[in-house]
């Protein structure tokens, strides 16, 4: 069940391809989702998946021009760590240290899209283990 409402979730990614009108809420979406303990407790089948929905993501912030849908989207990448995933983890991680070192975005504005996620726990540590 949960692994049908993923392919849902890719199913729209697909079908609305730069729609910043479906994107951004879609992005809104994924981050509640990824709070879910039933989702989350799903992370074993759902590590392909995963990375479907984070190369998606990717595609849609790769050189877009709306700081919205750059918000949305990273905060959504970021809500991907709570899954634990290495693969999963290293690639986000990975990406998001890439925008927060883009010439156009301050550190002050990424700092403030990654620590609305990471406010809630005492370290990085308890999203991932590397």
């Amino acid at each position: 069940m949960i692994a049908n409402l993923i392919d849902n979730f890719i199913e729209i990614f697909n079908r609305h391809p730069d729609e910043e009108r479906v994107i951004v809420p879609l992005f809104k979406t994924l981050e509640r989702t990824f709070e879910k303990d039933e989702v989350l407790n799903k992370k074993d089948i759902l590590v392909e998946k995963l990375i479907k929905i984070y190369e998606l993501i990717i595609k849609e912030i790769a050189k877009t021009k709306s700081i919205g849908k750059l918000v949305a989207g990273v905060c959504t990448l970021v809500g991907l760590l709570r899954f634990g995933s290495k693969e999963v983890s290293k690639r986000v991680l990975n990406h998001c240290a890439n925008i927060m070192l883009h010439k156009y975005i301050s550190g002050i504005i990424s700092l403030t899209i990654l620590g609305s996620q990471w406010s809630e726990s005492s370290s990085l540590i308890n999203y991932i283990s590397i």
